[in-house]
């Protein structure tokens, strides 16, 4: 797709600098050298329980090891302490390449891998590590937004616009000890932008062919102790039709598969002298033109509404010795399948799905020893899924969305960050996890990373994690009419996991370019599949 870009730059403007770290991580990724070691070395492996690989990785623009990050431990540690294996995507990076969505942002990142069924809006998902889409945790400024109403739980990241991101932080490895369900591949943190300054305007417009176009509008900007953002984006495209057009049937029409996206989202913030609070709030509404598996569909689609809200106070009493911070968030992801029947062999559907998500979590950061952060955390987590609607595929068979479940959690987690010497440091960490519908989960990570040379470093460990069965996966029923049906298994262990790495982290051109190498072990036990019974029933299984 051509396009034509319109800027209406910050009335107060700034210039863009481009330094050489920016052209480097261009031109790498841009040739495919970074996609070669990964063709290589990890797609024999995609899809198996037993995961290991090399991951070369060229550190995004703008970020070094000394990059301050937050998703590798919950606290602001630059990179070079964490012992993990992290990337930084800035929002300098998303301005210099035109990245439109996470999807495209994300296809640059060594070790992950993107899968696009269709053009833009279509279902989308991401791998990390070899792992399953559903073992990869997202997250929007402290907010998770994997999908409760989708029957393995992932996230589809097809319809996320990079508009008001400032930067994207993506750790690798299992991530569990911090994050609970979900973390095994990899943990991705979204992070919006807070405003600051005077009062900021922005526009932009993009048109392309294929009547294309994108519009974004926004405010920004901090008075005394507020500050706050507001930006709003509508996005729309006929796209392609998703069929091949070397398998449609003669004589049939070609009928474009048109996507529309709109976004709105707002942060507002307050400073005070030893607290400040945030609100987050993102809603997007997304529609998009679906076809059938070998021909056209003109009235089929489906749609999304995705709703993630997000409170957060933060303290610092004693002098700094004593951190609190406390937070209370809601995800609602609503989807709709519509598909009319124009003549007798096409399927009608009316299917609807609704998902939610509420957590409480409190967060307690101590500086009680000299080199030392520790971490104490409680979450209290629940979970709804309900599935309704039907599916008439002609020829008398009918299939039936009967689900309607929820669900909690409740954890508690400890770490302990160690700065033993000016250049080596430790992570240890644990977690308890009590879930209504399995047996208790506990997990465990250490890490450690060692400076060999200001321009040279090493890193290692050993982290465990799981992914909590997915609610349609417990308590789904989808009957038909042919007396068999899909039924959920409440039966099923958490799948569970073993991580280790080893990587070597190494500077040249006096930093201006960072390179990362890691060995890496993923063993997954008690994956989660579906089977077929003689009966002709399904359900789900550990294997």
């Amino acid at each position: 797709m051509w396009r034509i870009i319109i800027g209406f730059a910050e009335l107060s403007s700034r210039l863009q600098r481009i330094d050489l770290i920016s052209s480097i991580g261009w031109i790498l990724q841009s040739t495919g050298i970074i996609m070669l070691f990964k063709k290589t070395f990890l797609s024999h492996v995609v899809g198996t329980a037993l995961l290991t690989g090399i991951s070369i990785n060229t550190y995004a623009a703008g970020t070094d090891l000394n990059k301050i990050v937050v998703t590798a431990t919950r606290t602001p540690t630059a990179v070079k302490n964490t012992g993990s294996s992290v990337s930084v995507i800035t929002r300098e990076e998303i301005e210099l390449k035109q990245l439109h969505s996470l999807a495209d942002a994300l296809k640059g990142v060594s070790g992950l891998r993107v899968a696009e069924t269709g053009g833009r809006g279509s279902q989308t998902s991401v791998f990390a590590r070899g792992t399953n889409s559903n073992h990869t945790l997202i997250m929007i400024d402290g907010i998770e937004i994997n999908d409760p109403s989708s029957p393995t739980g992932a996230f589809d990241f097809g319809n996320f616009l990079l508009d008001d991101v400032d930067s994207i932080e993506i750790v690798r490895g299992a991530q569990s000890v911090l994050y609970g369900a979900d973390a095994i591949g990899a943990v991705i943190h979204i992070r919006t932008k807070a405003g600051e300054g005077p009062l900021k305007a922005r526009a932009k417009l993009v048109a392309g062919n294929k009547s294309t176009h994108h519009e974004t509008f926004s405010v920004s900007g901090s008075k005394d102790r507020f500050n706050y953002s507001l930006t709003g984006g509508l996005y729309e495209s006929d796209n392609d039709t998703a069929p091949n057009k070397d398998r449609m049937p003669s004589g049939i029409s070609r009928d474009d598969d048109g996507h529309q996206n709109k976004v709105v989202s707002s942060r507002i913030g307050w400073q005070g002298e030893n607290v400040q609070a945030s609100f987050f709030g993102r809603h997007i509404e997304s529609e998009t033109d679906i076809d059938g598996f070998l021909s056209e569909d003109f009235d089929a689609y489906n749609s999304s509404k995705q709703t993630y809200i997000g409170a957060e106070i933060k303290g610092q009493f004693f002098d700094g010795v004593w951190q609190p911070t406390l937070s209370l968030t809601h995800t609602d992801i609503e989807r709709k399948n519509r598909n009319d029947r124009q003549t007798a062999f096409e399927t009608l559907n009316r299917t609807d799905y609704d998902g939610e998500k509420q957590k409480l979590s409190l967060q307690n950061d101590l500086y009680l020893i000299d080199n030392n952060v520790i971490t104490v955390g409680y979450e209290f987590e629940q979970e709804e899924i309900e599935a309704e609607g039907f599916t008439d595929f002609g020829g008398g068979f009918i299939q039936n969305q009967m689900t309607d479940k929820s669900r909690q959690n409740r954890a508690i987690y400890l770490q302990d960050q160690i700065t033993l010497t000016k250049k080596l440091s430790a992570t240890l960490g644990v977690r308890y996890d009590n879930t209504d519908d399995f047996d208790s989960e506990t997990s465990y990570r250490v890490a450690t990373r060692y400076e060999v040379t200001p321009s040279t470093q090493i890193r290692a460990s050993y982290s465990e994690g799981f992914r909590a069965p997915s609610l349609y996966e417990l308590y789904g029923f989808t009957p038909n009419s042919f007396f068999s049906a899909y039924s959920g298994n409440p039966n099923l262990d958490p799948e569970t996991s073993e991580n280790w790495e080893l990587g070597l982290d190494q500077s040249w051109l006096n930093g201006r370019v960072q390179t990362s190498a890691t060995l890496f072990k993923n063993d997954i036990d008690d994956l989660i599949t579906t089977v077929f019974l003689p009966s002709f029933d399904s359900t789900s299984v550990n294997i």
